[in-house]
């Protein structure tokens, strides 16, 4: 069972057909219908990680099981991510381990919203979640943060004429059905758990933005 809800961010594409016979630009924009359909934990998973819950709202996607509970909000190119830790103990945010995975399978480093573009390809120090605590950041990868990333966003194109938006809905459209994944690898009492978020593309909606 998925759990759908719409998904906003922006990517700029230029297609230039016509853009010399025609002096208006046109926007166009993407907007993906996405779901939360599962989320991966390591295989020695069991009664000690206990049971998994997705729940959803119209705006968030909500996962909980024994050790955390997480929200993901969409913002822009990149998630807002609230993560509680359930557990006696700290629990650290791996960065140099956890990544985000395309539709292509291609995956990119994840990073949080404090890393300094000149620090994003260094190593970078976990984040510290303190027992029953909470912490709130910004999430996504480096194209992300810059506003031209691949998904999770939507995308905005401009174009001079029809055949543009055309080739914009094509595009967009070989996306769905495909899936998008965002691993958060967790060290728990010494030990790394990886927990993958996976979202699948339902389909995708586009639609004129402005005239220029």
């Amino acid at each position: 069972m998925g759990y759908t809800m719409k998904l906003h961010s922006y990517l700029i594409l230029f297609l230039l057909i016509g853009l010399f016979t025609n002096g208006c630009m046109t926007s166009y924009t993407a907007t993906y219908e996405m779901s939360l359909d599962d989320v991966s934990r390591p295989a020695e998973a069991g009664e000690e990680f206990g049971e998994k819950e997705i729940v959803e709202s119209d705006t968030t996607w909500q996962f909980e099981d024994e050790f955390i509970k997480t929200t993901w909000v969409p913002m822009g190119s990149t998630f807002f991510l609230e993560i509680e830790n359930k557990t006696d103990h700290s629990i650290s945010i791996v960065w140099d381990e956890s990544v985000f995975i395309s539709p292509s399978g291609s995956s990119k480093s994840l990073l949080h919203g404090e890393v300094r573009r000149i620090d994003a390809n260094r190593s970078i120090p976990p984040t510290v979640v303190a027992s029953q605590a909470r912490s709130e950041m910004f999430v996504g990868t480096l194209d992300g943060f810059e506003g031209d990333g691949e998904l999770p966003t939507s995308t905005i194109v401009q174009a001079a004429n029809s055949e543009g938006k055309r080739e914009f809905e094509k595009i967009v459209s070989e996306n769905i059905n495909e899936e998008v994944s965002v691993l958060l690898a967790l060290n728990i009492e010494d030990v790394t758990h990886e927990y993958t978020f996976n979202f699948n593309i339902d389909g995708v909606e586009v639609s004129e933005s402005g005239t220029y």
